[in-house]
């Protein structure tokens, strides 16, 4: 595999963290205690999806025979149209929008593992697939992904996540029908337990040496090979010509820049670079890694960038899974 050199992790994630925080806060700034709702940013840990209700779906539908938008909530669980259930490594999940559309899909994980990104490879009922089912008639998936946010194990659990540019074909016609992308939520009611999750990563504590952390973990940032490789490059230029190409005090103005560098550098589009990318900015956000003030600490490797030195230590994984 041919080695890169890339720009600094350090810098991606920066950059990346302040964006995702202005667009948070401008958000927040209209309507306040909205909590982690239906706009999932990825910057929650694997530990539950924040406040919200317990059913929602923000999601639309561009192009096609019907483009528009399907939105609804609820807290009551209704089957067959507001209800989520782990069965036999397949989390099944409908949702209702208020035009009586219902979203149903299946993320399989026999082959996958949560939380990520898995790729729409199947049909129903096999595989990971999503159906629209409205008044204008029935659209199956035929590409794209599903993220979900949480492990979805046990009974009782919210799950977020995103429907990352589903393809739809009209079953009528056969033809394709639009794209599909938004997010959701789902509560958990039956399980058994079977969805593959990651374990938790245990934090590094980096005694391999007295240098101030990251002692242990092998990821190598700077020299990349992994899976996102293609496009840092893009990203990161993308991210620094919002900040800095425009005017660098209009957190609206980066925010609604910022918000399609994933899709513009082909992340979202690569199931195999965005499902790690997510997990390593959750990782980020549980840590406060990037907030990070600078310090004279360094490790034996004479790092003394704060943000590394705190992803080496508690996102090792992560870190190798994009980068290498």
């Amino acid at each position: 595999m041919t080695t890169i050199r890339t720009a600094s992790l350090t810098a991606l994630l920066l950059l990346s963290a302040c964006t995702t925080e202005v667009t948070v806060n401008n958000r927040d700034s209209g309507g306040g205690g909205g909590g982690g709702g239906s706009t999932d940013t990825g910057t929650s840990s694997d530990t539950g999806a924040g406040a919200g209700p317990d059913y929602q779906v923000d999601a639309t539908v561009s192009g096609g025979s019907a483009p528009g938008s399907f939105t609804g909530s609820t807290e009551t669980a209704v089957e067959g149209q507001n209800t989520a259930s782990v069965l036999q490594g397949g989390v099944i999940v409908n949702l209702a929008s208020a035009d009586g559309t219902i979203i149903s899909f299946r993320v399989d994980t026999n082959s996958s593992q949560l939380p990520g990104t898995v790729a729409i490879t199947g049909a129903p009922p096999e595989g990971t697939w999503l159906t629209a089912t409205g008044a204008t008639g029935i659209r199956e998936s035929s590409g794209g992904g599903i993220r979900i946010g949480q492990c979805p194990n046990t009974a009782g659990t919210t799950i977020s996540g995103s429907f990352e540019n589903v393809a739809l074909n009209n079953v009528t016609t056969q033809s394709p029908d639009g794209t599909l992308s938004g997010t959701f939520r789902a509560t958990v009611v039956t399980s058994d337990g079977s969805a593959n999750c990651a374990a938790p990563v245990e934090a590094d504590t980096g005694t391999a040496d007295t240098g101030g952390g990251g002692g242990s973990c092998a990821a190598n940032p700077e020299v990349c090979t992994g899976p996102c490789c293609p496009y840092l490059e893009p990203y990161g230029t993308c991210l620094s010509g919002c900040i800095f190409a425009g005017n660098p005090f209009d957190p609206a103005a980066i925010a609604a820049c910022a918000s399609s560098c994933k899709d513009d550098s082909g992340i979202t589009g690569d199931a195999a670079c965005n499902g790690p990318w997510i997990a390593l900015e959750q990782c980020d956000a549980a840590n406060g890694c990037s907030q990070l003030e600078e310090t004279a600490a360094c490790n034996a490797d004479n790092n003394c960038d704060p943000t590394e030195l705190c992803l080496l230590d508690n996102c090792c994984a992560q870190t190798i899974a994009v980068f290498n």
